[in-house]
């Protein structure tokens, strides 16, 4: 339980730090720590009326093409019709 809790933290001050990239444009952004499939939580958090655009951060780690091969974003952009920002991931 300890180890999950550490581990929603310091996903939580990532968050925050990537929120704070998008900021800096005048962007109002808020975050949120959430179990389960990602994919799913942010589809539903996407459909919310007052969301009008969802920032996901990418790893990369293949380049570009990582992006469309199974991804959490290439699920989103099937998912939602909400427009999607993405930021390439920072060191944590």
């Amino acid at each position: 339980r300890a180890a999950l809790e550490l581990e929603e933290s310091e996903a939580q001050e990532y968050l925050d730090r990537v929120a704070d990239r998008v900021r800096t444009e005048g962007i109002t952004a808020t975050t949120e720590v959430r179990r389960g499939d990602p994919t799913r939580a942010l589809a539903d958090e996407a459909s919310e009326p007052d969301v009008g655009l969802v920032v996901v951060a990418t790893h990369g780690r293949a380049g570009v093409q990582a992006i469309w091969a199974g991804s959490v974003t290439a699920r989103l952009l099937a998912r939602t019709r909400a427009p999607l920002l993405l930021l390439r991931a920072i060191e944590r």
